[in-house]
Parts: C-alpha cells; structure tokens; sequence
C-alpha cells in the first residue's frame, strides 16, 4: 500500500513539474523573444518541419474500399465468370495487399483503376476494375455514393477475358 502512495506522489510530482516547465517555458518565450528582436540579436527559429502528407489517409482508403468491395461482389456473383471459375469465388487472401492502385495520392477526379485476383474451383482470374469519370464540377467519381465501378474486366489464365457487369452500392454514412 506504502508503494501505490509513493508512486502516486512521485506521478503527481512530476506532471506538476512538467506542467510548472510548459508554463514558464510559454512566459519566458513570450517576453525573451521581442527583446532578442529589439536589441538586434537573431534568434534560432524554432518550429517543427510539416508532416509529410500522407495519401493514405483514411477517406481515401475508405473510397478505395468501397470501390474493392463493389467490384469484388460484382466479380463473385457474376454468372458468366462463375461458369469459368466455378463456385465459389473469393478474393485471393494470400494476396499481400487487397487490391493495388494504378494512382497514388488524392482521389483522382476523372477515373480510378484497380486490379486485384480471385479464386474459385476451376481457376484464378486478375480483375481490373475503372471507375466511372467524376463530375465536372470536381466531385470524386461516384459523387455522394463513393467511387463506383464502370468497367470490370477478368483475365483468366488461358488469356480469355470475362466483361463483368458493374454493381452499383451506396458508399455507408461514417458514424
């Protein structure tokens, strides 16, 4: 029990000293720097360098997503291509990533393209998936409903190719 208090003391110690630093740190910056600046002395500029931007952030994985999973329900459930690979079609899990993307970065406004392979009984197929062209007005492809597909199109290992017609799926609220 002795040792909880004296932990819990040493912690409140130093967030106090922690907190006691930031306070004095602010005031002193405050008031040291115009001084530096009015005596004529140039002062380090400290500020942190901006993050990297990363376009892998989570709308744009979310759109992508979204995009995956349409196709991928519109590739499994495609009678034509189930004839040629069997039942049941699934996305290839030991795949290392889902799917790749031919673009890196933002959404790209006028058209996305996807590939990723499924699996079924009889075979594998590579599925390349096109989203439908975004709006004039700069509105992502798919505008409130998420990137679409346009074109799916699976070849499969003889070299034939399979036309998949597009599903259409509203892309979920964010709660």
């Amino acid at each position: 029990m002795a040792a909880v208090l004296v932990a819990v003391a040493l912690m409140t110690g130093l967030v106090s000293a922690c907190m006691c630093g930031g306070v004095i740190l602010y005031f002193y910056a405050a008031r040291v720097q115009p001084a530096l600046a009015q005596a004529g002395i140039p002062a380090p500029d400290i500020s942190l360098p901006e993050p990297q931007i990363d376009w892998n952030d989570w709308m744009v994985q979310r759109e992508l997503t979204h995009f995956y999973q349409t196709a991928l329900e519109s590739v499994t459930t495609d009678r034509a291509l189930i004839e040629k690979l069997g039942e049941p079609i699934d996305a290839d899990i030991t795949a290392e990533k889902l799917f790749t993307r031919q673009d890196q970065g933002p959404l790209n406004p006028t058209t996305e393209h996807i590939e990723f392979e499924v699996r079924g009984p009889k075979g594998v197929g590579k599925v390349l998936a096109i989203s439908k062209p975004g709006r004039s007005d700069g509105v992502p492809p798919g505008g409130g409903d998420g990137i679409q597909p346009d074109k799916i199109q699976v070849t499969l290992q003889d070299g034939s190719t399979v036309e998949v017609r597009p599903l259409r799926r509203p892309l979920p609220p964010v709660r």
